[in-house]
Order: structure tokens, then C-alpha cells, then sequence
């Protein structure tokens, strides 16, 4: 097909990246989306380009397209300019929770997890009775947990836990990164008052 062709255009995808007007009309197409997702240059292409990646994180359907494959979110996951587009973006972050592939390739990503760390989407959970070990239920629902901070030391013994997963805390306490998705409860076994857990609420 054109789009298939287009989308193995280095020269061209990058020139329909830059505009704003073309990458709109491409994002609502299922066809157009699903050829795009399947090209590494074409990938490469738009996830360099704000432009495109604004358009493309506004999209639903984009954002199905791309989710579903692992040469676009191999791509995506790369790309700090991308990943900052996704990681603001409710729409876009909705349909990668919902692709274990998606979860995966933003998990073991060091540039996507800096960029889900600073999410503007993120907000923070404090614990403000501490003094004992106490679990506490975060969300009940989906996420993205980013860190923990626990005030103290000798913590071992806690954790975050995602879907029943627990990972463990430092013993020393102070901040620690998580990084992970959860799709039912986000949950935390801690000590300290004043401590700390930073998650984006995904919808």
C-alpha cells in the first residue's frame, strides 16, 4: 500500500513528523497507524519529532497501533522526546497499560523510566502515622509506581508490592526506585512516618 511505502521513507516520514496537520490525519487512521507501527524508520522518524509525538500521544488510535507493536515501542521506549510526550499524556498511557509488550519494552528502558519519573501526571503518597510496620493500600486500580522514598533505615523487611508482585526495600531506606506498571493495587509494607511513594493513576 502508499502508507506502507511511505513508512519505509526515512525522507519521507521525517517530513510528514514535522507537520503537525499531516501527523493528526495519519493518527486517526487505523490503516495509516498500523503501517507506521510496523516500520522501524518510520518509528525512528516520529519518535524524534515533538510534533509527531504530540499528535501521536493524543490518539487513541495511534496509540492502539503503537502499543500493539514491539518495533514501535522499541523505538518509542528509546526516545526521551517521546517518552515525554507519553509519559504527559493520559490517552496515550491507557492504551500501553493495557499491552503487556508496551509495559515491558517501557520497563526495561532507562530513558522511558526517567521520563515516566517525570511525568507531570505523577502524584505522591505520604505516610504520615508512622512508627511501626505498617500495609497500606495505595490504589486500587492501575499505574505506574515511579520511587519510593522511606525515611529510615533497617527496612528490609518492607516493600512495594504491583499485582501481588513484592520488590523488596533497600535496607539502608532513603529513595529507590521501582519503575514499574500495575494493573489492580499498588500496595506498600513500610516503617517510617514521612515517608513517600511517587505513582502516575493511569485510567
Amino acid at each position: 500500500t502508499a502508507m506502507t511505502a511511505i513508512a519505509a521513507s526515512g525522507t519521507a516520514m521525517t517530513a510528514i513528523a514535522a507537520s503537525g496537520t499531516a501527523m493528526t490525519a495519519i493518527a486517526a487512521s487505523g490503516t495509516a497507524m498500523t503501517a507506521i507501527a510496523a516500520s522501524g524508520t518510520a518509528m525512528t522518524a516520529i519518535a524524534a519529532s515533538g510534533t509527531a509525538m504530540t499528535a501521536i500521544a493524543a490518539s487513541g488510535t495511534a496509540m492502539t497501533a503503537i502499543a500493539a507493536s514491539g518495533t514501535a515501542m522499541t523505538a518509542i521506549a528509546a526516545s526521551g522526546t517521546a517518552m515525554t510526550a507519553i509519559a504527559a499524556s493520559a490517552t496515550a498511557l491507557s492504551k500501553i497499560i493495557g499491552n503487556a509488550t508496551a509495559r515491558s519494552k517501557i520497563e526495561n528502558s532507562a530513558t522511558a523510566k526517567t521520563a515516566m519519573k517525570n511525568s507531570p501526571r505523577k502524584t505522591t503518597w505520604t505516610r504520615t502515622n508512622g512508627g511501626s510496620w505498617m500495609e497500606t493500600t495505595i490504589r486500587n486500580g492501575k499505574g505506574f509506581v515511579a520511587k519510593i522514598d522511606e525515611k529510615g533505615s533497617g527496612v528490609s523487611a518492607g516493600y512495594v508490592q504491583c499485582d501481588g508482585t513484592n520488590y523488596p526495600l533497600n535496607n539502608n531506606g532513603g529513595e529507590q526506585d521501582i519503575c514499574k506498571f500495575f494493573t489492580s493495587k499498588l500496595l506498600v509494607r513500610n516503617f517510617y512516618n514521612g515517608s513517600t511513594v511517587v505513582y502516575i493513576p493511569i485510567s
